[in-house]
């Protein structure tokens, strides 16, 4: 409502459609429903709200007067309750529980969107994110002294300490009481219905960075001993190392199962040379074109013997030749050409150019 700092009330038997008349006539541009009795994890409520029925009543009469309807949410039930009866927004976010599928999908349905005021959090957490967007040149001239207050607002209660940094940096964090570590007494809820009460977060760092992290917790108060602490450090490097080595294992054979497709489905004649120069595999194409029907039957046989006439002494040298990093090319009188490459498992056929 412009021009007043004070916030209209409704009472509990007040006529609803009255009051939200009230407000256009004061010059509302959109109707701001509170509903927030104050409550939040750890803290009783403290604040008056209405019952679902009541909610339900405001909301409809806030609709009549055609203004845009808004309502300020912290818990699920609320916004459920809120969307359910079409409001236009959602004011903040929902802090009780994890917003769930369900309210997503009514939000979608009834084309409520979500005003989540991140910028006003991080401001009442502290954070240089709210400070910088309220000096932000493009922002700053529009914030009233409230909104600048409240994105540079000093936290004045303690705050948890932050043990994140400490995973990400890769260092192990061990809670012997989550009810005595200042990391975690703040908010044990929801460690408590998982019988947690005391911890150790071992992180796994590859390439400098936590790549992932083991988790092992106790449902009494632990002193875990320095021993306990490098065992599960082990443990953890150790399951690593091994799901990245059954990784690999498994991407090398759908590397070669891969290769082996492109190879039965290629007409060149491909073939593996030992550096002695023996045949030790070639493709169904290759063993068409050089009409062999059981490859067992020429497997460690000499490459360059398979050449016509002067080809065996020619192919010989060029193999020679080739494991000390020439390339050698036949004059194209057996039909094909073979390049010899240094890697021993590269010698391939390609088609015949002519002579070199």
């Amino acid at each position: 409502m412009r021009g007043s700092t004070k916030l209209p009330t409704l009472a509990t038997d007040a006529d609803a459609g009255a009051f939200m008349r009230a407000r256009v006539e004061r010059g509302s541009d959109y109707i701001k429903v509170v509903q927030d009795d104050g409550a939040r994890r750890g803290e009783p409520a403290d604040m008056p709200s209405f019952t679902p029925t009541r909610f339900a009543e405001v909301i409809a009469a806030a609709k009549a007067t055609g203004k845009l309807v808004v309502v300020h949410v912290q818990k699920l039930a609320v916004a459920r309750i809120a969307v359910a009866n079409g409001v236009n927004a959602l004011e903040h976010a929902v802090c009780d529980e994890p917003v769930d599928d369900a309210l997503i999908a009514a939000m979608k349905a009834h084309g409520t969107i979500q005003t989540a005021t991140l910028a006003t959090y991080a401001g009442l957490a502290g954070t240089d994110d709210a400070r910088q967007l309220a000096a932000d040149p493009a922002v700053a001239p529009f914030l009233s002294p409230l909104q600048k207050g409240m994105l540079t607002l000093d936290w004045q209660h303690p705050r948890p300490v932050d043990y994140a940094q400490d995973l990400r940096e890769g260092r192990t964090v061990v809670i012997p009481d989550i009810r005595l570590d200042p990391r975690t007494s703040g908010d044990t809820a929801p460690l408590n219905p998982v019988a947690v009460r005391s911890l150790v977060n071992r992180p796994v760092r590859e390439k400098g960075r936590t790549v992932t992290i083991l988790y092992v917790n106790d449902g009494a108060p632990r002193d875990w001993t320095p021993e306990e602490v490098q065992f599960i450090a082990d443990a953890g490097n150790r399951t690593w190392t091994a799901l990245e080595r059954r990784r690999a294992e498994k991407e090398a054979k759908e590397t070669a199962a891969f290769l082996s497709s492109v190879l039965a489905a290629s007409t060149d004649c491909i073939k593996v040379v030992e550096l002695d120069g023996r045949l030790s595999f070639m493709t169904d194409g290759g063993m068409k074109v050089m009409e062999i029907s059981d490859f067992n039957a020429v497997r460690g046989c000499l490459w360059p013997n398979f050449l016509k006439e002067d080809g065996p002494a020619y192919g010989s040298g060029a193999y020679q030749r080739s494991v000390c990093g020439l390339v050698a090319r036949p004059n194209g009188e057996n039909g094909f050409v073979i390049t010899f490459v240094q890697c021993w498992k590269n010698i391939s056929k390609v088609p015949n150019i002519g002579p070199a």
